[in-house]
């Protein structure tokens, strides 16, 4: 029997909870708090729910300060 080739597609848009746990498993509190601060972006799917771009989530994530162990910042 012949297998059919496994196809992954990767999400563009995640909800809020994925999102906080995609960055390191923060609190929704603590992503609502850097979207307030204007640090993420959420967009609006419908009324009263936002989804979050895997694409900036990962751009986010990647532009934090890299922790040098014995140096305090």
């Amino acid at each position: 029997m012949k297998t059919k080739p496994r196809v992954e597609v990767k999400p563009v848009m995640v909800s809020h909870d994925v999102a906080a746990a995609m960055l390191a498993g923060i609190s929704p509190r603590t992503l609502d708090k850097f979207r307030a601060e204007g640090l993420i972006a959420a967009r609006r799917l419908s009324d009263g729910r936002v989804g979050y771009l895997v694409r900036e989530l990962e751009q986010f994530a990647e532009a934090l300060p890299v922790v040098v162990p014995g140096v305090e910042s």
